[in-house]
């Protein structure tokens, strides 16, 4: 069995559901999570779900703003058992999770990105920037510069004859060259069979699912896909991790950052949970830590990165290199050596003269 993460956009959008059966799943920013949250106060990989025999945990890997469990802000490192339920808040994305679900038979790649895409349209309306359609822009031949944007959904076709939605004025493109299926999933270019191949990115297709920045051939016409909110996440992953603002959920919790940023160890007598024996841990009562504090009952969060990141410090310098004397004994043992020296060259000149 799978098991079921239904994510809820900021701002009250529609969820989306997505299905994993799998033994780690990562959320955050970066295209390579396997659930991809566009946000600038997402971390690049902001937490981890992880599969422990027949039990699912959460773990915070380090993220910037923090994740909370049931409204609890999480230790960094420690894991936490989850249950059928569940909230996991990950800045202001709330996500449910829920264990034994039947796996999808619609999920794979392109329905993970299709999910991120559509996150993307909320958080970009939200943020008030603008949402262009994806669109096939003319870059070669007699139509340079022509935009064709594209519907968010059903077929169009391209090709010369005036009846297709794209027409092509090109003497070497067929009268219907290739086809555009559009779905929630994306957008799927097919070849149509006319006298020229398609081609996509240099490579004759059959069909392909269409990425930014790929290139068509319909003819002598060549044809740029343009999808912006595709260009929209891929510079929003290589932004690098920053502090939330105000109002956002995680580091904005009250005593979060103190327990985050404070040179902390665990009391004596308490384990860090991941480092149980067997390396399973049992799941703590939420609801113990205060308020939103990020510690657990009777600990402290371990420490984490540099001396901004919580780490402790060491008032003493590091030691250096160490000495066998000080520098007037090796003078005067120098001064010692060269006189005897002299000595035994004076009893030697002595001894054969």
């Amino acid at each position: 069995m799978a098991i079921g993460l239904t994510v809820h956009p900021p701002g009250g959008g529609e969820p989306r559901e997505l299905t994993f059966d799998q033994q780690r799943v990562r959320i955050g920013r970066g295209v390579s999570c396997d659930l991809q949250l566009p946000h600038r106060a997402v971390s690049s990989v902001h937490a981890m779900i992880l599969l422990d025999g027949d039990r699912y945990f959460l773990v915070d890997p380090g993220s910037t703003n923090g994740t909370t469990l049931n409204g609890d802000l999480m230790v960094i490192e420690r894991r936490k058992l989850l249950r059928s339920g569940d909230r996991i808040g990950v800045a202001s994305f709330d996500i449910e999770f829920r264990a034994g679900v039947a796996m999808l038979s619609f999920h794979c790649q392109d329905r993970t990105a299709a999910v991120a895409r559509q996150l993307a349209r909320h958080v970009m309306a939200s943020d008030g920037l603008e949402l262009r359609r994806a669109a096939l822009v003319v870059t070669a031949g007699p139509q340079a510069g022509v935009r064709f944007e594209i519907p968010s959904a059903g077929t169009v076709t391209v090709g010369r004859a005036d009846e297709n939605q794209f027409v092509v004025d090109d003497r070497e493109a067929s009268r219907q060259h290739c086809a555009l299926d559009v779905t929630g999933e994306g957008v799927v270019v097919r070849d149509l069979g006319g006298k020229n191949a398609l081609l996509v990115n240099e490579r004759p297709v059959q069909q392909h699912r269409l990425r930014d920045r790929d290139e068509l051939l319909v003819g002598a016409t060549r044809l740029v896909f343009d999808e912006p909110v595709e260009a929209y996440l891929r510079e929003l992953a290589q932004w690098p991790d920053a502090p939330a603002a105000g109002g956002d959920q995680g580091a904005a919790d009250g005593g979060g950052a103190a327990a985050r940023d404070g040179p902390v160890d665990p009391p004596e007598g308490c384990e860090d949970e991941a480092a149980e024996p067997g390396g399973v841990a049992d799941e703590e009562p939420q609801g113990t830590s205060g308020s939103g504090a990020r510690r657990e009952t009777g600990d402290r969060a371990p420490s984490v990165g540099g001396p901004g990141d919580g780490q402790r410090t060491d008032p003493s310098p590091p030691p250096g290199p160490r000495r066998g004397f000080s520098a007037g004994t090796e003078i005067a043992i120098f001064l010692v050596g060269a006189l005897a020296l002299a000595a035994c060259v004076s009893a030697l000149v002595w001894l054969f003269r």
